[in-house]
């Protein structure tokens, strides 16, 4: 990587790494105000899952671009739809430990992304001031409260839609693609479907038509989520690649922003509450837990670029 920062060399990013990604950004796109996007970022693969969604939507396949794409991608399906349901309750009954444990895991990323920009310097503060503001002041300004949504808006084009602009969210960190369904109503209908899928995917024997309908109910969905990712990995890469500092900074910015939506005295509908002694203990815990995780994540990745 050069000193000016940027995409750094295509063999940082190990199957593995990818692997912890994918399960990361399938379980935090499962819960509102945690950003699938932050995940990738703090586990150390952003910059070159980006570069490889660029490369294959721009016609140029790569098999170590391809077979990242396909672990990571993979790992975060078998998350989303593994365990949606019991995840949908664990994170509503267990709301301290979740939120502590994705706001460690968000700031294990911090120091990463502070290496990569190798000299942070003007360019990069502005990018953060930025990429901060544009996270934190819509949270702010924004009521906590989302609309809870019925089934009946759940169509295919309903899906379609909300699957590309939550897409987006998926390659920027620090926003929410669960909030952005939340807020277009389509956040209960996806999980509902998402759990339809796995239960048709049970104990055999299978039935066909059953899979099908399933299936059908979310394809929509993912095929829209194909479309918005293309389009913004490949204007990330674009920026990554002619203004790194700002870039670099902007996503720096983004992480740090996306602290403000996981204080971990709340419910999963944005309630606060002042939390007991236990409560405490707990979250610190989690908290701790998460960022040693991705700083270990970060600091292997530190060996492989020397």
């Amino acid at each position: 990587m050069s000193e000016q920062g940027g995409l750094p060399p295509r063999r940082t990013a190990s199957l593995a790494r990818c692997a912890v990604a994918g399960v990361l950004a399938g379980l935090a796109s499962l819960v509102p105000g945690v950003s699938a996007g932050t995940m990738v970022l703090a586990s150390g693969v952003y910059p070159e899952l980006v570069g490889a969604v660029a490369e294959i939507t721009s016609g140029r396949l790569h098999r170590a671009s391809a077979a990242r794409l396909v672990v990571t991608v993979g790992s975060a399906l078998v998350a989303v739809f593994g365990v949606a349901g019991a995840a949908r309750d664990a994170f509503i009954a267990w709301p301290v430990l979740f939120f502590a444990l994705f706001l460690g895991l968000t700031l294990g990323g911090a120091p990463l992304l502070w290496r990569m920009a190798v000299r942070p310097g003007r360019g990069f503060g502005a990018g953060a001031v930025a990429g901060a503001a544009a996270v934190v002041l819509p949270f702010l300004l924004s009521g906590r409260g989302a609309p809870e949504a019925s089934e009946l808006a759940a169509s295919a084009p309903a899906f379609f839609g909300a699957g590309a602009v939550a897409a987006f969210a998926m390659v920027l960190p620090g926003i929410s693609g669960s909030t952005l369904l939340l807020l277009m109503g389509m956040y209960l209908p996806f999980l509902n479907a998402a759990d339809r899928l796995a239960d048709t995917l049970g104990p055999r024997p299978w039935d066909a038509s059953a899979i099908l309908a399933a299936l059908w109910g979310v394809l929509p969905f993912f095929l829209g989520i194909a479309l918005g990712i293309a389009a913004a990995a490949r204007l990330v890469r674009y920026f990554l690649g002619a203004h790194p500092q700002a870039t670099l900074g902007v996503l720096f910015g983004l992480l740090l922003g996306a602290t403000a939506g996981l204080w971990p005295f709340q419910t999963m509908n944005g309630v606060y509450f002042a939390p007991t002694g236990a409560q405490i203990v707990t979250a610190g815990l989690a908290l701790a837990g998460g960022f040693g995780f991705t700083s270990f994540l970060g600091s292997g990745r530190r060996r492989a670029d020397r």
